[in-house]
């Protein structure tokens, strides 16, 4: 599936007003393209296209047609259909979940094929279950967690147990959130997320409770990464990436300094090295390692176009380009041994949002800019 409506870069970071919900918290909007919770304010421009209550939608089946956008291989669409803005895209051992944007506000639930697909929360606007514009998702055994910008009059971290919550998700941080949470990282116990406007990382119980603080840092924090119930690896907008011992008083670290133009967008690591991608055009993949007697750091790949996700396996490195606002956002792969030779995955796609990996597959989600969008897999 090939979305063709004309782009500009002009479209892509505009100014718009802020919405004023409910308890005098003043929220933003994210923007649906490009993500403008990485080096921008929260003052970004809303997806401007109606809505449509497609809760009767029948077209929610899978389309198992092949895309091969040119590249070293195609990938398969799992699902789509018209007036279709998927944000956030999580795993488990057995199905996979997302987040839509506007049409209206849901978390769906499938099996990996795309076959099944069941709202966990929907509705419309600041009333609906899943939350006002529900974007980034993460998932364990047992439930499914995910950020949004308003529910019930204010910003949540949200939870609904994987069988299904009777359409009413748990707001986990109380009291409220006054600031919109941007990024999102599990642990067994907690779920960690960031506060642009605060500079800092927090963290709340599964079970919910108080959000507590994880972080301060001297720029926005963006991608968040926990290795081994252990380490907390931000990143930031100024280039920097640090490291926070979780497991006692949160201890912080700077294995990265800021200094560079090109702010840090997500976060992985293995046993040594701490990998982050920093969004630009061009933009880079790079690492640093974590402690021991090693030190240094270095660059997988020099020329990337936005990369906005990245994925490891212990073996392999995954990352999704949403590229310059064409078609030409795509996902790439390349060995974590020796030198990274970057592969061609599948490519073609306008907005790339987020991406999971597992055993066999790439799951990724990505957004038209015409309004159309897809949740989409392909091997590895």
């Amino acid at each position: 599936m090939r979305l063709r409506s004309p782009v500009t870069l002009s479209s892509v970071w505009a100014l718009s007003a802020l919405l004023t919900l409910g308890c005098g918290a003043l929220l933003s909007l994210p923007d649906p393209t490009l993500d403008p919770s990485i080096g921008a304010s929260d003052a970004q421009k809303p997806d401007t296209s109606p809505v449509v209550d497609s809760s009767n939608d029948q077209s929610t089946q899978p389309d198992t047609s092949p895309v091969d956008g040119g590249g070293d291989g195609g990938a398969e669409t799992l699902i789509a259909r018209s007036n279709f803005h998927p944000w956030g895209l999580a795993i488990n051992d057995t199905y996979l979940f997302f987040t839509e944007y506007l049409t209206p506000p849901s978390i769906t639930r499938a099996n990996k094929d795309g076959t099944n697909p069941i709202k966990l929360a929907s509705g419309i606007n600041g009333t609906a279950a899943a939350g006002f514009a529900p974007t980034r998702i993460k998932a364990d055994a047992t439930d499914v967690y995910w950020l949004t910008v308003g529910y019930n009059g204010n910003p949540a971290v949200l939870k609904c147990a994987v069988a299904g919550c009777g359409g009413t998700p748990t707001d986990l941080v109380q009291p409220p959130l006054q600031y919109s949470p941007y990024f999102l990282a599990l642990s067994a116990t907690h779920v960690y997320f960031s506060l642009g406007n605060e500079l800092t990382v927090r963290r709340v119980s599964k079970m919910g409770g108080p959000a507590d603080l994880v972080a301060t840092l001297a720029d926005k924090p963006n991608g968040l990464y926990v290795d081994a119930d252990k380490w907390l690896y931000v990143g930031a907008d100024d280039g920097s990436v640090t490291k926070v011992d979780i497991s006692g008083a949160f201890v912080a670290s700077t294995i990265v300094p800021a200094g560079s133009p090109k702010p840090v967008s997500a976060m992985t690591a293995t046993m040594t090295r701490a990998i982050y991608t920093q969004f630009a055009d061009p933009g880079v993949v790079s690492w640093a390692y974590t402690s021991g007697a090693d030190s240094g750091m270095g660059t997988y790949v020099a020329q990337a176009s936005n990369p906005i996700d990245i994925a490891n396996d212990g073996f392999s490195l995954f990352w999704a380009n949403q590229g310059s606002g064409g078609f030409d956002g795509e996902i790439d792969t390349c060995s974590l041994a020796g030198n990274c030779t970057p592969k061609v995955l599948a490519t073609g796609f306008e907005v790339i949002k987020q991406m999971a990996v597992d055993n066999t597959h790439v799951y990724f989600s990505y957004k038209g800019l015409s309004g159309d969008g897809a949740i989409m897999r392909v091997h590895k």
